[in-house]
C-alpha cells in the first residue's frame, strides 16, 4: 500500500495550523516558507494523489471540509472506490449535509469514532479485493 499526501507540517509553531491552510500553507514569521507549499502546489498534490488511488476513504469529523468534498467527488468521477466514514454527530437522521457525495460512495459509515478507524479500513480492504 502507499499512502500518498501532501503531508502536513508539523512545525511545532503553529503556523501551518490556522484557518484554510490545509495544514501546508504557513504565513507564520517563526515557519520557513521553504517547508511550506504554495495554494497551487497543495492543489496538485492533492488532485495528483486521488488520481492515482484505488480507494478513496475519507474520516470526516467536522463540517467543514470542502478540500475534502472536492477530493471524494474527484475520485468519483474518476471511478475510484470511494468509502466515506463519519464521526458521531456529523451525520444525523434527516440531515445529512454530505448527501451528494455520500449517496454516489460505494460505502458509508455512520458514527465512526477514531479509534475504529484502522478496523474499519481493514474490513475495506478485505471486502474490496
Amino acid at each position: 500500500f502507499t499512502y500518498v499526501g501532501p503531508f502536513f507540517v508539523a512545525c511545532d509553531h503553529g503556523c501551518f495550523h490556522r484557518p484554510a491552510s490545509h495544514g501546508a500553507l504557513s504565513e507564520g514569521a517563526d515557519c520557513s516558507p521553504d517547508h511550506g507549499a504554495e495554494r497551487r502546489a497543495v492543489i496538485e498534490r492533492c488532485t495528483s494523489a486521488v488520481d492515482d488511488c484505488d480507494i478513496l476513504f475519507a474520516y470526516i469529523d467536522e463540517l467543514e471540509c470542502y478540500g475534502t468534498v472536492a477530493e471524494i467527488e474527484r475520485a468519483l468521477i474518476g471511478k475510484k472506490y470511494v468509502v466515506i466514514a463519519f464521526a458521531p454527530g456529523i451525520v444525523v437522521p434527516g440531515a445529512n449535509e454530505f448527501w451528494f457525495v455520500a449517496e454516489r460512495a460505494h460505502r458509508v459509515e455512520l458514527n465512526v469514532r477514531p479509534e475504529e478507524l484502522q478496523q474499519l479500513l481493514t474490513r475495506v480492504l478485505r471486502d474490496w479485493q
